[in-house]
């Protein structure tokens, strides 16, 4: 059996490394990922977890230019970018082996050394990003979604909601921010490749030793779904209407978010799976349906979505709580537990052929000081899951009141006959 190893050790200021060794890749993947998400900003921070991430890449002493700083990495043939999430924010290089150094040096001086100087150009950048997702109703509908599953939290803000704080931003909220939240304890460097541990520790302590410590770590509050049934229709000009029903999930990483991918996989998210049998092959009313899960920290949740003609809108949304009625009643069809387990251990698998996965799937757990579960325990949680254990998920998931969103283009109502 194949064997995925770790070596977790934590500097002298308190920053996990974690070192992931790897043959599988012919590329080295290194990977600061932080709890210091929209969840960790104060009321007077809204938008500045996003915005500092873009501020990070804009120079440093050393590369006074984006495009200085650009080029040092591209000489390399590093690839790089960052991102900002409800829970956290991640910074990464993937280069070469022979560069793996330069990965470590590159990240060190955006962390370290970031003039931190070009907020009005970023507040233009930002300003088109927001643009870019009002202009597509697909990003319209999914963040609506989560402001609907997480009213009036900090987990449930979006872009649309940052850009609203967008000019409050200014050279000490950055930098208060930035002391508060970019310490030691609320990271975790992750390196992944063909090294030897010996080398990522002794490159880890030259380039990251220099990380402040302050011993206090960002606490997010806890994150609550709404347990009201919700309906939000939007109207925007769009050839199809975007559909979401969603319900709430299951924490990241745990057994019972395992067992939802089981589910979620019986239940929507393959091709042979009941909604997608029943909405594209047997009633034609979609091109493409289907479940997926979002899981955070501490939280999560299970949705459908699909794009429908206008007009089969109705029909479209009582088929979907026809098939939650049935799997409640009945149970799951001879042969479904089985093929659940099998589509579910492949796409492990066969996402574990990306690095920037291979990395998450075992950092997230340590950044949230979770005992990590190992590449066998995922395997063995799915193989060893029961009939009784899908059908407990079921009835948690389903039995929450459904949080319904719509963008369309005329619209008005719709039954929710759940």
């Amino acid at each position: 059996m194949k064997k995925y190893p770790y070596h977790l050790t934590t500097l002298d200021n308190g920053l996990k490394v974690l070192f992931l060794p790897t043959k599988s890749f012919e590329s080295v993947y290194v990977s600061l990922l932080g709890k210091v998400g929209h969840r960790a900003e104060l009321k007077n921070e809204i938008g500045v977890a996003h915005f500092f991430e873009h501020l990070l890449f804009d120079g440093t002493k050393r590369f006074p230019t984006a495009q200085q700083l650009s080029t040092y990495l591209d000489s390399y043939g590093g690839n790089f970018n960052g991102t900002t999430t409800a829970d956290t924010v991640e910074y990464y290089v993937k280069i070469i082996p022979d560069h793996f150094n330069i990965a470590l040096d590159y990240l060190s001086d955006i962390f370290f050394h970031s003039n931190l100087t070009e907020i009005g150009k970023e507040k233009k950048v930002i300003y088109q990003e927001y643009l870019r997702a009002k202009d597509r109703p697909e990003d319209i509908l999914f963040r609506e979604r989560r402001s609907g599953l997480y009213p009036n939290q900090s987990i449930g803000r979006t872009i649309f909601d940052d850009i609203l704080h967008l000019n409050e931003i200014n050279q000490k909220t950055i930098f208060n921010y930035q002391k508060r939240c970019y310490i030691a304890q609320n990271f975790i460097l992750t390196i992944v490749g063909d090294l030897t541990e010996k080398e990522v520790i002794k490159y880890s302590k030259q380039y990251f030793s220099q990380f402040s410590d302050s011993k206090k770590r960002i606490h997010f509050n806890p994150a609550i779904i709404n347990p009201n049934l919700s309906l939000k229709i939007t109207n925007t000009p769009t050839e199809q209407a975007k559909l979401s029903i969603s319900y709430r999930g299951y924490p990241v990483d745990s057994k019972e978010w395992i067992y939802l991918q089981l589910l979620s996989s019986i239940f929507g998210s393959s091709h042979s799976s009941r909604v997608y049998t029943k909405i594209r092959h047997q009633k034609h009313l979609a091109y493409n349906v289907g479940s997926g899960i979002t899981a955070f920290c501490d939280t999560g949740y299970f949705s459908v979505t699909t794009y429908v003609d206008e007009k089969k809108v109705q029909e479209t949304t009582n088929n979907i709580f026809s098939e939650v009625k049935q799997l409640l009643k009945n149970g799951l069809i001879k042969g479904e537990l089985e093929k659940a387990k099998n589509i579910t251990l492949s796409g492990l698998l066969f996402a574990l052929e990306n690095i920037d996965f291979y990395c998450r799937i075992f950092s997230r757990q340590i950044l949230f000081d979770k005992k990590p579960l190992k590449i066998e325990d995922y395997k063995e949680i799915i193989q060893k899951a029961t009939e009784k254990d899908l059908m407990s998920v079921a009835n948690y998931v389903f039995s929450d009141k459904p949080k319904v969103n719509l963008i369309t283009q005329n619209l008005k109502t719709l039954e929710i006959n759940c």
